[in-house]
């Protein structure tokens, strides 16, 4: 039996639930040796993903606790190990998404395979947040070192609790190794989070803007950057308005439910949330992505971007390092300061040309889904 195991339901859309349900799809593996063990409140406790079995591990969440403690995933992660201990047979394989869910693995008792697929450092990613808070915020840093520390604890213990490790950039994989090091057992390996390929024929169409369109997808506010995009293409306007006061860069918005104050900026356009199918109409009508996020495993809509021939502006902590031909395609700006964004913005419009060119022969072989599902099959069905 081959068990994935994530926090969420494969019904849901987060970016870890969307990676589970693509390798699903694509993986030659036959489904009636695959059960995913989720969690998800809103259904039964056993219920069919298209047609593969799900183990519903019900556990509700504590947005307080959560946040400090790793509260209620830690509760669902027991729930988990004592599910394995019970079903799981040593010639089993198990692939983990997410460094919590291993916590409370029992390997005295859990003697199959056990594969942890990293979305990133949780512990990096908290570090580096307090980190870029000003010193005026010398509260929140110090408040922030409590869940700082348990983090990295939790993280470590689970890292070195699993047998194999996949790393969804070479990134990821240096900072685990740098942080956690390597034991004799564990075995790194890199597989990237693929291209998940969306209706190309625009089913919404969008308001018709003058001028140019940047373009931001998300959901946090802070952690996406949505406040540098905004104050980017304002400053980008305000430095334009005498030489083309015709012409201003648009920001259109799609996602941020709570993002009040941009609906009311005159060069702002506020989409909302859209279903998923309904985003190539936002890529398609628009002229460029940007993306300053001051924290990133490997964000999917740099790639859903360069498949509607987008160039991109995105923050050193997306990566995008590691796509093939990326200067070619996109500017990536190392600081999150507004005027760096601004400059980087002037860029890509006096270059987009040249960028959609390049981005015509872009190869993205590597982002391949049914590439990386074959990458997952041969790992987990290789021997220990």
């Amino acid at each position: 039996m081959y068990y994935f195991v994530l926090n969420k339901s494969p019904y849901c859309g987060g970016g870890v639930e969307q990676v589970v349900r693509n390798i699903l799809e694509n993986i030659q593996i036959d489904h009636e040796q695959i059960t995913v063990i989720c969690n998800d409140t809103g259904r039964p406790s056993r219920f069919k993903y298209k047609d593969i079995d799900c183990i519903n591990l019900k556990t509700p969440s504590d947005k307080l606790l959560d946040l400090a403690f790793l509260y209620s995933q830690l509760k669902y992660a027991k729930k988990v190990s004592d599910y394995l201990k019970k079903h799981a047979k040593p010639e089993d394989v198990v692939n983990i998404h997410g460094y919590e869910y291993a916590y409370h693995l029992d390997r005295d008792q859990i003697r199959c395979r056990i594969i942890l697929t990293a979305h990133g450092s949780g512990f990096d990613m908290i570090w580096t947040y307090l980190k870029n808070l000003p010193v005026t915020m010398w509260h929140q840093k110090l408040l922030g070192m409590i869940p700082t520390i348990w983090t990295y604890f939790v993280e470590k213990h689970s890292v070195q609790s699993v047998d194999e490790i996949i790393s969804i950039n070479n990134f990821t994989k240096k900072k685990l190794i740098e942080l956690y090091g390597t034991k004799h057992h564990m075995k790194y390996q890199v597989i990237y989070n693929g291209l998940d390929k969306i209706n190309p024929s625009p089913t919404k169409k969008t308001s018709k803007v003058s001028g140019p369109v940047a373009l931001i997808v998300g959901s946090s506010i802070y952690r996406k950057g949505l406040d540098i995009a905004v104050a980017a293409v304002e400053k980008y306007n305000q430095r334009k308005a005498d030489e083309t006061p015709n012409e201003r860069l648009t920001l259109r918005i799609v996602g941020f439910d709570e993002y009040k104050v941009a609906k009311h900026l005159e060069f702002v356009e506020y989409v909302g949330r859209v279903p998923h199918e309904e985003l190539a109409a936002q890529y398609s009508c628009s002229d460029f992505l940007i993306f300053p996020s001051r924290w990133e495993g490997f964000p999917m809509v740099i790639l859903e971007a360069i498949q509607y021939k987008l160039p991109f502006i995105v923050s050193a902590f997306c990566r995008a390092e590691e796509i093939p031909g990326h200067h070619e395609i996109g500017t990536i700006v190392k600081s999150l300061e507004t005027d760096d964004w601004q400059k980087a913005i002037s860029k890509t419009l006096s270059q987009i040309k040249s960028y959609k060119k390049n981005l015509s022969g872009v190869e993205l072989t590597v982002f391949d889904w049914k590439k990386i599902s074959e990458q997952y099959k041969n790992l987990l069905c290789s021997k220990k």
